[in-house]
């Protein structure tokens, strides 16, 4: 049985009572998104209740919502907005 943790740049690995850390580095691009104030707020809030940063938990989320989008197509098939 392996439980996976994902954290930022990293994934540790339990295996055996044993955490293993495993780097991956992934490659970032700045992008400017207009939000809505109260929509920043909510994340600001989460994300210091969760101790990591706004862009860690934008990323996690987006991640996720791309993952679970309702219409079952998956993200490397689908076009740009």
């Amino acid at each position: 049985n392996y439980v996976y943790y994902i954290m930022f740049f990293h994934v540790i690995m339990h295996m055996e009572g044993k955490d293993m850390l495993k780097i991956e580095k992934k490659e970032y691009q700045n992008r400017t998104f207009r939000l809505p104030v109260s929509l920043i707020e909510k994340l600001g809030r989460i994300a210091q209740d969760k101790n990591i940063s706004v862009n860690q938990l934008v990323v996690i989320l987006c991640e996720y919502g791309l993952e679970n989008l309702e219409d079952g197509t998956p993200p490397e098939h689908q076009k740009d907005c």
